[in-house]
């Protein structure tokens, strides 16, 4: 049997049809690759993430891990000597040659380094200058490598008056502290002061700011995630390690800063002890 041929209108029908039938299609196909594009990013930036964090709390453990072997090593110190180490050791004419840090050296197992420093030259000078680039590890924490490359150290003590670094070439003393040790700050760290770890110079009480990581003054600073702050980490007389968000009022760090003010620090509060 003979079918009439399909009429104009019928194949224009079917050309669009199949037209339409092939525009669905790559609709679809466009979608499902814009779908897998979208979700490969996201996951390609969750895990860029992801591995941020990873590092960070790494460094910040390591930072944590360093810290704790400079205040042990304040302890034994303060230990055989019966006191602290003054802030820096001066010569006749009272001027500030060498850091306490470089007194540490003995008792962080750098014997070999502590016995090359010519201690009755600066630390800046020709022969010691030669030393720079000896840089004990224990004093820098990993979240700031390029400081470390200079000899920046992230590990200071805070100079001035009712503190345990009291200055003048004066040695503090733990039996001196009549708050409670544990809230007491012996060192603290800050990325941006710029102090090499042979230097003489620390935070000066009147020269810092007390809020964690105020950027226009030498303050406490570093970039360390503590919940939804930024924070920096800090050790007590106590041999105790804890971390200060940026939020802390800058009254309760001149409190645990001061070794006989009264004050009493509330410790759960903005700081978390390690």
């Amino acid at each position: 049997m003979m079918f009439p041929d399909a009429s104009p209108g019928d194949q224009i029908m079917r050309t669009f049809t199949r037209s339409t039938r092939r525009e669905t299609i790559n609709s679809v196909g466009f979608a499902f690759w814009l779908v897998l594009a979208v979700v490969t990013f996201t996951a390609a930036g969750w895990l860029t993430w992801a591995a941020g964090q990873a590092r960070e709390a790494a460094r910040s453990a390591q930072c944590v891990g360093n810290f704790k072997q400079v205040g042990l090593a304040l302890l034994n110190y303060e230990s055989t000597y019966g006191s602290l180490p003054p802030a820096y050791v001066a010569d006749a004419q009272g001027k500030p040659l060498h850091s306490w840090r470089v007194l540490l050296l003995p008792f962080l197992g750098q014997d070999s380094l502590y016995a090359k420093i010519r201690f009755d030259e600066p630390w800046d000078s020709p022969n010691n200058r030669e030393l720079h680039a000896m840089r004990p590890s224990t004093f820098f924490c990993p979240s700031g490598p390029e400081a470390a490359e200079h000899g920046f150290t992230s590990i200071l003590a805070v100079v001035g008056p009712r503190t345990l670094f009291p200055g003048s070439g004066v040695p503090g003393r733990l039996t001196d502290i009549r708050d409670d040790p544990e809230s007491t700050l012996m060192l603290v760290e800050s990325d941006n002061a710029a102090i090499h770890w042979m230097e003489p110079r620390d935070l000066v009480w009147g020269d810092m700011s007390f809020r964690v990581n105020d950027r226009s003054r030498p303050n406490i600073s570093s970039k360390h995630a503590l919940g939804e702050h930024r924070g920096a980490h800090v050790a007590t007389a106590a041999d105790g390690m804890a971390s200060l968000p940026d939020d802390r009022p800058p009254g309760d760090i001149k409190a645990m800063l001061l070794i006989d003010d009264g004050t009493k620090v509330d410790l759960p509060l903005g700081i978390r002890r390690d």
